[in-house]
């Protein structure tokens, strides 16, 4: 089967906007009271790095998961940007759900 060279541009122009979330992975279990590392890839002008080499550029964000939190959570990431003369933003939304566990103080 052909696919016409359109269809193929078309797919890879649209591809080519989207947000991709690499850190944390749906489903991770993360502490409570801790700072995680949310890594996002997405094309602009930002400030990615080189990390590995077989994976391309990303840039990392912290993020402190707050103590009082405990049971499943839902990270959310929105992704605005003018793509051409367009009068309205592209928009693109990802979410991650994630399992928070207690912070528990250690005494000693």
């Amino acid at each position: 089967m052909k696919v016409p060279y359109f269809l193929v541009f078309l797919a890879a122009t649209a591809s080519a906007k989207n947000v991709v979330v690499t850190k944390p992975v749906d489903g991770e279990t993360l502490k409570a009271g801790n700072t995680v590392t949310v890594q996002i890839q997405r094309p602009g002008p930002f400030d990615p790095k080189q990390h590995e080499s077989d994976q391309p550029p990303y840039q990392d964000f912290s993020v402190h998961i707050p103590q009082v939190l405990d049971g499943t959570a839902q990270l959310n990431f929105i992704y605005l940007a003018y793509v051409g003369p367009s009068s309205a933003p592209f928009m693109d939304t990802l979410e991650r759900t994630v399992n928070i566990i207690p912070y528990k103080e250690i005494s000693v």
